[in-house]
């Protein structure tokens, strides 16, 4: 039973993340920058992602046994831990928006086939990771001009980091 509740919670959290997309606000600022100047920020993002969509797996592999429609979620989920791959999928992901709504589209749609459930939640943990996941353009002028980035109003920033 907790297993479920846990697994309930984790995928009512997907269309949530959403609605704050795009926020405004000082600490919204902060994780911007933080995730535009520093690498390492941007892994620990991509951990986390690979935890959750790790840890749907494990709970549903907990709840219906050992099951070989698991496997793609599974694999899915050890794909995303190596860094590399995943930026290069955030970034694309992010850069195209028609792609995130067909992405979300994809999750509800696959969703509906219970076998196919975790591999649906793997695909929108991360869709709605790419949400917050800063552009290239902004992780390049942080790499090539951190101050100029620091002294830009919030606004600016979020313009830029979408």
């Amino acid at each position: 039973m907790t297993h479920q509740i846990i697994l309930l919670i984790l995928v009512a959290f997907l269309p949530v993340l959403p609605f704050i997309y795009r926020k405004a606000g000082r600490r919204w600022t902060k994780f911007y920058l933080a995730m535009a100047m520093r690498e390492q920020n941007r892994k620990t993002f991509v951990l986390v992602m690979a935890v959750l969509i790790l840890s749907v797996n494990f709970l549903q592999y907990r709840i219906s046994g050992p099951d070989l429609w698991l496997i793609p979620g599974f694999i899915c989920g050890l794909l995303v831990l190596r860094f590399k791959w995943a930026d290069a999928v955030l970034r694309w992901i992010h850069k195209d928006r028609m792609l995130q709504l067909f992405a979300l589209a994809f999750f509800f749609l696959v969703s509906m086939d219970a076998r196919l459930f975790t591999l649906a939640v793997a695909f929108a943990l991360i869709t709605d990771f790419s949400f917050f996941y800063p552009s290239g353009r902004i992780i390049e002028m942080a790499r090539t001009e951190p101050e100029a980035l620091k002294s830009m109003s919030d606004e600016e920033i979020r313009n830029h980091y979408f």
